[in-house]
């Protein structure tokens, strides 16, 4: 479908799609999609669109604003815009770009992760195919053949995504992302072990304070919450799967003692391990 609007040039195209009531309940799945040639005259100055918006930068410059920030925009740039709020984007001296406008019953989950407490996030990609491609197969299923699968673009949405989340920015006050996976396997790996936060916080380089409230900010836990929480999901394991004794498995979990494994699983769990081992058996 061809484009009427400023700025943008006769070549481009946009297509509009009607989710099913499957993929409204399920899925997130594009609104409309499109592949722009524009001009230095292009620019979307909005109060709202009830959507999210991704975008990929194939050549040019140009800008995202949301909230007051502004982020300048080149060749292999992919941006991620929250369209509820007020928003603007555009260039002044012309730019190519691929982009979708999606939602979903968990679009705002994943954009909140993606892009904490931003209305607009912007990466150059490790590789730039990893946006690029989604969106290009998005595109193409409405330009090339028209059979739109909102199952297969659910997939393309959560690529896209995923990559954001993998290279989130900077948490607001310009701290660093500090938690990496193999900090998570370690604990994971450990759990029979004591597992202080002086030995953890020193595995990350980092002090104790410091290293306490980055690993709240990015798991969504106290390091002793998580590994606690680690100790009982191996325990919950080691109930249903084996025939170790409650105190075998409260020594391979880390617990100091059986008593205090016993408490701290009912507290969690909300029944004692016995009564979890012998529902478990149960539902077999």
């Amino acid at each position: 479908m061809k484009v009427s609007e400023k700025g943008v040039k006769p070549e481009s195209n946009v297509y509009f799609h009607t989710p099913g009531e499957e993929s409204l309940r399920l899925f997130l799945y594009p609104i409309c999609c499109g592949h722009f040639f524009c001009d230095g005259n292009y620019l979307v100055e909005r109060d709202n669109y009830d959507s999210f918006l991704l975008f990929f930068v194939i050549r040019g410059e140009g800008f995202a604003e949301s909230g007051g920030h502004r982020t300048a925009l080149s060749e292999n740039d992919a941006v991620l815009l929250d369209c509820y709020r007020n928003h603007r984007y555009g260039t002044e001296s012309g730019w190519e770009i691929l982009w979708t406008h999606f939602d979903g019953v968990m679009a705002r989950g994943y954009f909140e992760s993606a892009a904490p407490r931003l209305g607009c996030t912007a990466l150059t990609p490790r590789d730039p195919h990893n946006i690029r491609s989604p969106l290009r197969k998005i595109y193409d299923q409405f330009h090339e053949t028209g059979a739109v699968n909102d199952t297969l673009n659910n997939k393309y949405i959560m690529d896209m995504l995923t990559e954001f989340m993998l290279r989130r920015g900077p948490v607001a006050d310009g701290s660093r992302t500090v938690i990496p996976e193999d900090l998570l396997a370690y604990i994971a790996e450990n759990i029979a072990r004591p597992l202080t936060l002086d030995e953890l916080a020193g595995r990350a380089s980092l002090s104790r304070y410091y290293f306490s409230r980055l690993f709240k900010h990015e798991t969504g836990y106290t390091p002793h919450k998580y590994v606690l929480a680690a100790r009982i999901n191996a325990a919950k394991f080691y109930l249903k799967s084996s025939r170790l004794s409650i105190k075998e498995i409260s020594a391979s979990c880390g617990f100091a003692n059986e008593g205090v494994f016993c408490t701290a699983f009912k507290r969690i769990v909300g029944i004692t391990p016995m009564a979890y081992r012998n529902r478990m058996m149960t539902n077999l």
